[in-house]
């Protein structure tokens, strides 16, 4: 495993040289069938956005044409066929969704709504993996148990106000518990992420499944060597490699504690979509990174034009990742693809959009049109859902007691 694992993170690295340096400067201007383009599908999302909150406005309860209304909308925004994808994951995702919270306000009351939304996206890639395996999708122990270990761990390690001998005592500690070696706890905090390691145990034999294990020592390697991050500052080479190394691995020990084992395609997949989230990551935390004299490569960029290069080669990896899916079934595959690659280009347009000082005028036209709506108009939608939170919240919660009841 690790091998393999080796051999694609080198493979990505030289690919990231390779399109970072063909990565164009020139800014495409948006034309107007473009521009009319994107006016159009933003009134018509819109609409149905209004349309729906309209008809939930005076009751809670939902009839099957609102369902599907609500179906029609996610397909327009996101440009898949979510009314036939619900098929795949109605029966879990929603309840897998409630579950982790419901279990984690259980356990960690006090926990911050960030730190938990922070975990519940790892639950979500988690879920795209059993997806594209032909799983149902469902919350396991271990699933829960390594999404919490981010919050617990990395959060507690990217800290400035622990210092530097803490931080080195506890990784020391935390690498032996993941070794296998019986150790009690010396605090609370140890003991939460102790308890975590536990409940992996419990679905995954350290015996029969040695590779789990192996993955969760490579993220935590990558953990370690990130913490130079935070130190001194660091050539390009380093910052590339740390990041790579720490994306990827976070991605690939995913897959092996839904799996229990990867095959050499999915290595390979896992390792670029991970790589792809970490830059995305770096570039929504630029602001809060510039500020903690955090470096990464967002951060550490010399001009608005090498960040840019970096923003470009970011979406050119992200675009020859896609052709790189494993999944058992080739509709799903299709539609997974679309959305994945689609939720990776507004996932970096809104943090471009959220960050415009950093960017010229130049490079957020670029990025406005190449955004199904442009950007402006997405913030406006966002905003329009935010305002109707409540609506649609009162519906996640009668279709997780649906779920419950069934």
């Amino acid at each position: 495993m690790l091998i393999e694992f080796r051999n694609c993170l080198d493979k990505y690295l030289l690919l990231w040289q390779s399109e970072t340096a063909a990565s164009q400067l020139l800014t495409p201007r948006l034309t107007m069938m473009q521009w009319a383009k994107q006016v159009l599908r933003y009134i018509r999302l819109r609409r149905s956005l209004g349309r729906i909150c309209r008809k939930f406005e005076a009751r809670p309860e939902l009839s099957a044409s609102e369902q599907q209304d609500i179906m029609r909308l996610v397909s327009c925004w996101l440009q898949i066929d979510a009314v036939r994808m619900d098929a795949h994951i109605k029966r879990g995702y929603v309840r897998c969704t409630e579950q982790f919270i419901r279990m984690v306000r259980d356990r960690w009351p006090e926990m911050d709504q960030a730190s938990i939304f922070q975990a519940l996206r790892n639950i979500w890639i988690m879920n795209v993996i059993q997806l594209m395996a032909d799983q149902p999708v469902e919350l396991t122990g271990a699933m829960f148990a390594y999404s919490m270990l981010y919050p617990l761990s990395d959060n507690w390690l990217d800290n400035q106000e622990i210092s530097a001998e803490e931080k080195h005592s506890f990784s020391l500690r935390f690498g032996r518990r993941l070794r296998g070696e019986t150790l009690v706890a010396d605090n609370k905090h140890e003991q939460d992420i102790f308890s975590m390691i536990d409940l992996i145990e419990g679905q995954y034999s350290r015996s029969d499944h040695p590779e789990v294990y192996k993955s969760l020592l490579l993220i935590h390697q990558a953990q370690c060597d990130s913490l130079k991050q935070q130190r001194c500052a660091l050539t390009t080479s380093e910052l590339v490699r740390l990041t790579f190394s720490k994306g990827a691995a976070s991605v690939i020990a995913d897959g092996y504690l839904v799996l229990g084992h990867l095959s050499a395609s999915e290595i390979d997949f896992l390792t670029g979509y991970g790589i792809v989230l970490q830059l995305a990551d770096d570039l929504q935390d630029m602001y809060e990174d510039s500020r903690q004299n955090h470096h990464t490569l967002f951060t550490s960029a010399a001009s608005p034009a090498k960040r840019w290069r970096y923003v470009q080669a970011m979406l050119l990896l992200s675009e020859t990742l896609l052709h790189k899916l494993f999944c058992r079934n080739a509709w799903l595959e299709d539609q997974i693809r679309t959305l994945l690659g689609q939720s990776m280009r507004l996932l970096i347009g809104d943090a471009i959009y959220a960050q415009q000082s950093y960017f010229t005028r130049g490079q957020l036209k670029s990025i406005n049109s190449q955004h199904p709506v442009g950007l402006h108009r997405h913030v406006l939608l966002r905003k329009m859902l935010e305002n109707e939170l409540p609506v649609f919240q009162r519906y996640y919660s009668q279709t997780a007691e649906n779920h419950s009841a069934n």
